[in-house]
């Protein structure tokens, strides 16, 4: 959780079904949370309150102190989400198009913007500002074993800068970035 005291993980249970879970660092034992089953790739709402996940091709989201889930948006192939201070959650529902922008409570999804060369961007990370992002880059050169970094990109802008090449997703913990190479 962003205040450290939490943590939110899929887990499968002796009779195979998976679902979202939680476990307070100072607790011994996890939690279910109801109606998570199916759940994958949670991200946390900036106030440690909520949980965004993907489950059943939809983009959903959880109160952690229980609840339902709320579907936000459909989200058939998800590849990542993330959470901004101003209730935006970015998301990767379909591989092949644009990340989208919508309200935490739901509402209209809006593709981000990007450029006119394409490329994969998977598992969007907001920085502190809610306005720039990280995310995994896979362009044509992927096939020849090049074409994967991390890279930052704007709300406002088709702008990118490549900041390391690797093959998975960063994220921005305060002082560092971290990401797998090799």
């Amino acid at each position: 959780s962003p205040d450290g005291r939490s943590v939110a993980f899929v887990a499968t249970d002796r009779v195979g079904k998976s679902a979202l879970y939680i476990r307070s660092r100072d607790a011994m034992v996890a939690r279910v949370l109801p109606d998570t089953d199916g759940a994958s790739q949670p991200f946390w709402s900036p106030d440690n309150r909520q949980l965004g996940f993907f489950a059943q091709g939809q983009l959903k989201t959880i109160a952690i102190s229980g609840g339902s889930a709320h579907v936000i948006a459909a989200a058939t192939v998800p590849r990542g989400g993330t959470w901004g201070r101003d209730n935006v959650i970015l998301f990767v529902g379909v591989p092949n198009l644009p990340i989208n922008r919508v309200a935490a409570a739901g509402g209209d999804v809006v593709p981000v913007l990007m450029p006119a060369v394409f490329e994969y961007r998977l598992f969007p990370s907001l920085l502190p500002d809610g306005h720039h992002y990280l995310y995994m880059a896979i362009d044509d050169r992927a096939r020849a074993g090049a074409g994967y970094a991390i890279k930052v990109a704007s709300l406002d802008s088709v702008d990118t800068k490549e900041l390391t090449r690797s093959t998975s997703s960063a994220l921005l913990v305060p002082g560092y970035l971290l990401f797998r190479r090799e």
